[in-house]
């Protein structure tokens, strides 16, 4: 998981799942590394009151809770312009493979 090895899961609760971790940067901390529900880690406003609430209790560095949603922000952005791109490309073709068929003759050959 990025920069940290989990070891054990620590517990478990509402938002929230815990694990204990090292830090495999040359601080070779014990962490814990809390992994929140896919559906609350996929809306970014949803995220950002989380790790400003998770700020406020435990006085985490919010540095690194800053740069974790930069990180998520990113990614989101650039998935949003690989769909949108996805999806242009598809319709530039659906359009070439429509002008293209306007333009066969009709299967007797003949215009009318």
């Amino acid at each position: 998981m990025g920069r940290y090895e989990i070891r054990s899961q620590i517990g478990a609760g509402g938002m929230r799942e815990v694990y204990l971790a090292r830090d495999t940067t040359e601080l070779e901390r014990k962490v814990a590394v809390k992994v929140l529900p896919s559906d609350m880690a996929a809306d970014p406003e949803r995220w950002r009151a989380w790790a400003t609430l998770e700020q406020i209790i435990f006085d985490a560095p919010l540095l690194e809770t800053e740069a974790r949603l930069a990180e998520y922000e990113a990614k989101a952005t650039a998935e949003a312009a690989e769909k949108e791109r996805q999806e242009a490309e598809r319709q530039e073709r659906q359009q070439r493979m429509s002008s293209t068929s306007a333009n066969r003759p009709p299967p007797s050959g003949r215009w009318e």
